[in-house]
């Protein structure tokens, strides 16, 4: 496990899980669910705050075409994938300071079609942390997604929520994204800051104009989109609440041809890795 402290915000990364980040605390307050809090959902997907590469979310029927070749991917989330390759495996450690550290992990092929590594810097300043995401390509261009799935507690007390965007990613009845979009409504409508109540929520937001808020009774936090982020998944369940800053939707793989960027997803070569970041700042 890393350590990386500055002021009175400490972030643990685990190499061993994809250098996830395992634990966040602010002045003694725990924002990320841990591996032990997880329980019954650890050790892969339930915790903490991972990356998703090379594709994001659920990708439907662990299948997709580019060029003309079809390409099959392990379903591990009933007849889909989910979530992509790094998430779970050993991450090199290549520096670490106090306040820094940066890790990378290649993405297995097979079962992916190329070979690609991930290479993420997460660093903390003061009163932010900001985690940076490379996908490069090592010799064949392919198309690739970004993304990290941070888990975040929703007590002491309940969350309120703004998430800025008019439009959500419209779903079919296995949750799985389409390449339309539909505007707010109701429980997706999250533009003005409110307890989150009995909203459960696993929709992707585009169109974003400025931060997703989270404010607990104690504490506010913001995330800021950086480079290279097209949406932001949000995921609610009764004890937590996941603000995902996704480089392209959910299922973007199975868009073809030139409606691929229009749904985010990059091809990435040798001399242009796909770039993303985010950042968590908080009051």
């Amino acid at each position: 496990m890393l350590r990386l402290a500055l002021a009175d915000a400490v972030v643990d990364l685990d190499p061993a899980w994809g250098g996830r980040l395992a634990s966040l605390s602010i002045g003694g307050d725990a924002i990320l669910l841990d591996a032990a809090s997880a329980g019954a959902q650890a050790p892969a997907l339930g915790w903490g705050g991972y990356a998703m590469a090379p594709w994001v979310g659920r990708l439907e029927g662990a299948t997709f075409t580019w060029e003309g070749h079809p390409h099959s991917l392990p379903a591990d989330h009933g007849r889909h994938a989910i979530h992509g390759l790094v998430h779970s495996r050993p991450a090199r450690v290549d520096a670490v300071s106090d306040t820094t550290a940066r890790l990378s992990t290649p993405i297995p092929s097979p079962p992916w079609p190329w070979h690609a590594e991930l290479t993420q810097e997460v660093r903390l300043v003061p009163g932010a942390l900001t985690v940076t995401g490379e996908v490069r390509a090592e010799r064949d261009c392919q198309p690739v997604a970004l993304g990290w799935h941070p888990w975040l507690r929703r007590g002491p007390g309940d969350v309120a929520l703004r998430v800025p965007a008019g439009q959500v990613v419209v779903t079919d009845d296995e949750l799985v994204a389409t390449a339309a979009t539909e505007p707010v409504r109701g429980a997706t409508d999250l533009r003005t800051l409110a307890p989150l109540g009995e909203r459960r929520l696993d929709h992707t937001f585009v169109g974003l104009d400025g931060p997703v808020t989270l404010a607990w009774p104690t504490r506010t936090v913001e995330l800021h989109p950086g480079e290279g982020i097209a949406a932001v998944h949000v995921f609610v369940t009764d004890d937590d609440v996941c603000v995902e800053p996704l480089s392209a939707r959910p299922n973007a793989h199975r868009v073809e041809g030139a409606d691929a960027a229009s749904v985010g997803l990059v091809v990435a070569c040798p001399d242009a890795p796909l770039r993303a970041s985010w950042t968590l700042r908080w009051r």
